[in-house]
């Protein structure tokens, strides 16, 4: 009983199974079988080495330019909400939206000074917010622009993509 490998066909066989083999199939054994088999199943296609004389599971593929781009771009978007959440919380961010819309359109008539200092911290929060939003939306632009190569270089987790970050309040 015996795995083999056909160049030819790019398949494998078992003398098990199997009724005939290819002339042009290689004897391999079991753990070279399953080796190849898991990394073919990781994406690594499976080749056959003439100078080796046995099949070989090469690199996976280069992810392709739209690749890259959907995977930085999906980097960013996971970037920019961390930094957002970092600024305020989702829980604080929405009281920050009912603080402005309420007392937004009471400024005029006048605010207390503690209704005042709560306007101001929650607008400081959102120019914060808005600034990371503006530094993601240009980052991605850059993307859809860059070369294999940049995309490749690039970590949006770096600190000069984004605003400083505010002090947390």
């Amino acid at each position: 009983m015996g795995l083999y490998y056909s160049p030819s066909l790019k398949g494998f066989f078992d003398d098990a199974l199997h009724a005939s083999i290819p002339d042009d199939a290689v004897k391999i054994n079991k753990a070279a079988h399953t080796a190849l088999m898991t990394a073919q199943a990781s994406g690594r296609p499976i080749t056959f080495d003439a100078a080796a004389g046995k099949p070989v599971a090469l690199a996976p593929p280069e992810p392709l330019l739209a690749d890259r781009r959907a995977q930085q771009l999906t980097a960013t978007r996971v970037e920019a909400g961390r930094r957002i959440e970092a600024i305020t919380p989702l829980w604080r961010q929405s009281n920050d939206n009912a603080v402005l819309g309420e007392l937004a359109w009471r400024a005029p008539e006048g605010l207390s000074d503690d209704e005042a200092a709560q306007l101001l911290e929650a607008r400081q929060r959102r120019a914060a917010i808005d600034a990371v939003r503006q530094a993601s939306d240009a980052l991605e632009a850059a993307i859809g622009a860059m070369t294999v190569a940049q995309l490749k270089a690039l970590d949006v987790t770096q600190a000069d993509h984004w605003p400083a970050a505010p002090s947390r309040t």
